[in-house]
């Protein structure tokens, strides 16, 4: 089942925050009830911090969400208020040679925890040059060249981007004067 995504609406009050942790380990999901322990090294984590000022309806949106997602339980996928975009990437593998059509987001460091957003905003190139029209695997972390591009050329390429992320704890909202509704929610990333 392909993972979810954050609603839009309602947007978080500005400012939002974030927080960048360089712990050892994280907690990778193992499936949707169980998570483990893993090693995150050469990149750090994100956490949100967003506040909610809405009508009952856009808060019952979001309730809705968070319901599905059993609360805490499941992972999900958020595009970052302020950071969502990424420019010369080397794709893995990092050349292309005439046969491949699939091209990987980092599985290390910094971008490692990409999900592209299937958009068209999102450029494959070779040596440079745009490959032309891609398809986007959101889930997959992969973009598709069909027919494969020409050999010998370097693969880079620009796109959005999402960050896998799961609810801190589950929001607790609290009803204003006039239907106005309030709460603050946390979001941490999680191993992709």
């Amino acid at each position: 089942m392909p993972l979810a995504v954050w609603p839009t609406t309602p947007p978080p009050l500005h400012p939002s925050s974030y927080r960048d942790d360089d712990p050892a380990t994280e907690a990778r999901f193992v499936n949707a009830l169980a998570q483990q322990r893993a090693s995150r090294a050469g990149r750090k984590a994100r956490s949100y911090f967003l506040r909610f000022r809405t009508t009952n309806t856009n808060r019952l949106i979001l309730q809705a969400f968070v319901e599905a997602r059993r609360g805490t339980a499941e992972s999900f996928l958020f595009k970052d208020l302020d950071d969502f975009t990424r420019t010369g990437i080397t794709m893995e593998p990092a050349t292309s040679d005439g046969v491949v059509t699939a091209f990987s987001l980092p599985t290390t460091g910094a971008y490692a925890g990409d999900y592209p957003v299937d958009s068209a905003a999102a450029i494959l190139y070779r040596a440079a040059v745009d490959v032309g029209a891609i398809t986007v695997q959101t889930d997959a972390r992969t973009l598709t060249r069909s027919p494969a591009p020409a050999a010998g050329g370097a693969m880079t390429a620009d796109y959005h981007y999402y960050r896998r992320v799961r609810l801190l704890e589950v929001p607790t909202w609290v009803h204003a004067p006039y239907g106005v509704w309030s709460s603050e929610v946390t979001l941490e990333e999680v191993a992709a």
